[in-house]
C-alpha cells in the first residue's frame, strides 16, 4: 500500500506503520516500514506533538487496511 508522508514530500510502498516518541524533543513519530521481508527500512512519514494526534493516524491507517481502499493513505 502507497502511504504519503505528513508533509507530501515521501511516498512509500508499505503496510507498517509504528508509532515512537522521540525523547530529544518530545515528538511523537510514526514511521512506515518498507521492505522485501530481509531488508526493510524505516521512513519517518509524521510528527506530532502530542501523542492523540498520531493515534488517530494509526487509527485512520487501521480503517483504511480493513475496509480495503486501494488508494494511497495520507498521513
Amino acid at each position: 500500500m502507497w502511504i504519503r508522508s505528513q508533509d507530501r514530500t515521501t511516498f512509500i510502498d508499505a503496510t507498517v506503520l509504528t508509532l515512537e516518541l522521540e525523547t530529544a524533543d518530545h515528538k511523537f513519530v510514526i514511521s512506515a516500514y518498507a521492505g522485501n521481508g530481509s531488508v526493510e527500512s524505516a521512513f519517518t512519514v509524521g510528527e506530532y506533538d502530542q501523542e492523540h494526534q498520531a493515534q488517530d493516524v494509526l487509527q485512520r491507517f487501521a480503517i483504511h487496511l480493513q475496509t480495503g481502499m486501494t488508494g494511497a493513505f495520507q498521513v
